[in-house]
């Protein structure tokens, strides 16, 4: 990956990352409790949005089928375990 060119798919997984980091760094904010309703519920949002959503709604080209939407689950997951590791080193 070059920093000053990169491809569509490393902008869209580094999205994927940081919306899953936002998501739980956001949460944390309110407390244990809502940060793992929230973490829990992020999961779900991903796994309906990557397996049933794109899928169907989304070009093969665009979403990747099965293939590029177990890429973009892994890469919100990324995120999410990056925000709880950083919460639980604070």
């Amino acid at each position: 990956m070059s920093l000053t060119n990169p491809t569509y798919d490393n902008l869209a997984q580094t999205a994927h990352a940081l919306a899953g980091y936002a998501v739980v760094l956001t949460a944390s904010q309110f407390g244990t409790k809502p940060l793992i309703v929230v973490a829990s519920l992020f999961v779900v949002y991903a796994a309906i949005k990557e397996f049933w959503f794109d899928i169907h709604y989304e070009k093969p080209e665009v979403s990747g089928g099965w293939s590029g939407g177990v890429k973009d689950f892994a890469f919100y997951m990324v995120g999410l375990i990056a925000g709880l590791i950083v919460i639980w080193l604070q």
